[in-house]
């Protein structure tokens, strides 16, 4: 689909200044899109983005690239032999590979002389997507109706009377022709559920791709989940019982599976780039850690609207870097205070309640709070008040105003008159 001209500009202000370019260089350039078609690459926790920026600009560091991605070979514990890598952003499976209609896309595949390595970037997404086929139909002359039972075993797809395990394998789709051989199922045996019926579906689609291409290409294949470490789902995903029996059931087999941050990615290339290209990654280093530390403070579970607000106060640069460093430190004792047991309320050895205003922060700082409040002409937030208090204690007129402006546009409760 053709970007129009506010499409572009949205892409290009969420893209690093080194691969900026791509957006004129590539036009057919697959952005992703919103099932209403609306374009998410250009949205500030966009995962596409984020892989393009990152994995875009190691691939334009040509004097580094083969050092950077044999460091990342090392790290990763991967047995590959270095060097002649090249990264690509957003390739598709050749389509004979596995015969689907619609062929799995790569975030990003780095391929070099002897390995290739498929990366699957997360964010903000929660995990990796299900199967659609146990799914009800939602339009068309079978709407309702589900392809599969959830089970992996003999059944009739009711829409195209083929009978299989596989409502997808029914389709000439060669998932569990490969599967055997990246993950320790059987396609022989029958499995109730399905084992890719959730988001292992995904997981197992990007193994068989790396596998079926590495074989294709004769060279050993890797796959590797990149996520935004933080408070964000993917990053909790990963220390999780359930990934734990995930990396099991790859163990042994002929696609090696591994899960990495970003940031762990990028001080690998930091330390192993050539000196001439360390400036730039570490120009990189702040670009990304801007954009997740935005993120972080949206998908912080504090208790009032404090996230946004101060979202919309970083976005107008009416915050500096300095301040957000020291907002993301006083977000963490917030978050900490938070997933504590409340100790406003106790009961002393007589048994009497006892109640103790100053045990939270808001409640201790009130007196400034209400300055903040008479400052801007708004009752904003209660962490926001609280830390825009400390931050502005001794600030002009210029920065309330400024603050004043976005409260008002939030349609906070205003504050009355002094008269």
């Amino acid at each position: 689909m053709t970007l129009t001209a506010q499409e572009m500009a949205a892409i290009e202000e969420n893209l690093f200044s080194l691969v900026r370019p791509i957006v004129h260089e590539q036009p057919d350039f697959p952005w992703h899109r919103d099932r209403s078609g609306k374009l998410t690459a250009g949205r500030a926790v966009s995962s596409q983005a984020l892989a393009v920026n990152f994995f875009g600009t190691v691939d334009r560091l040509p004097s580094s690239r083969d050092a950077i991605v044999d460091a990342w070979v090392r790290h990763l514990a991967l047995d590959f032999p270095g060097g002649g890598w090249k990264v690509a952003l957003e390739p598709t499976v050749p389509t004979h590979l596995l015969g689907e209609p619609q062929p799995t896309q790569i975030d990003a595949l780095a391929t070099g002389r002897h390995g290739l390595i498929a990366f699957e970037a997360k964010f903000t997404e929660p995990d990796g997507g299900p199967c659609s086929q146990p799914r009800p139909l939602g339009k068309g002359l079978h709407k309702g109706v589900k392809q599969c039972s959830g089970n992996y075993e003999h059944q009739t797809n009711p829409i195209n009377q083929v009978p299989s395990r596989c409502a997808l394998s029914g389709k000439g789709i060669k998932y569990w022709d490969l599967v055997p051989e990246v993950m320790n199922f059987d396609s022989s045996t029958d499995y109730s559920p399905c084992p890719f019926k959730g988001p292992w579906f995904q997981w197992m689609r990007n193994l068989v791709a790396a596998r079926a291409w590495g074989r294709t290409l004769e060279k050993q294949s890797a796959f590797v989940v990149v996520y935004a470490d933080g408070p964000f789902p993917m990053a909790i995903k990963v220390k999780e019982a359930a990934w734990s029996r995930l990396e099991q059931a790859v163990a042994g087999r002929s696609v090696a599976f591994r899960a990495i941050s970003y940031q762990a990615l990028l001080t690998v290339a930091q330390k192993n780039a050539v000196p001439i290209d360390r400036p730039m990654l570490e120009e990189l280093g702040r670009w990304i850690t801007a954009r997740i530390d935005s993120a972080r403070l949206k998908f912080a579970m504090l208790d009032d609207d404090s996230g946004r607000f101060l979202l919309q106060l970083r976005t107008h640069n009416i915050l500096t870097t300095a301040d957000w460093e020291k907002l993301l430190e006083w977000l963490g004792q917030a978050l900490s205070f938070l997933g504590d047991s409340d100790d406003t309320v106790s009961v002393d050895p007589e048994g009497d309640l006892v109640i103790d205003v100053d045990a939270d922060p808001r409640n201790a700082e009130w007196i400034g709070i209400v300055r903040v409040y008479r400052l801007t002409g708004y009752r904003i937030p209660g962490w926001a008040a609280l830390w825009l208090g400390w931050l502005g204690h001794d600030r002009g007129p210029a920065f309330w105003s400024a603050v004043r402006s976005v409260a008002s546009d939030a349609n906070y409760e205003r504050m009355p008159s002094e008269g």
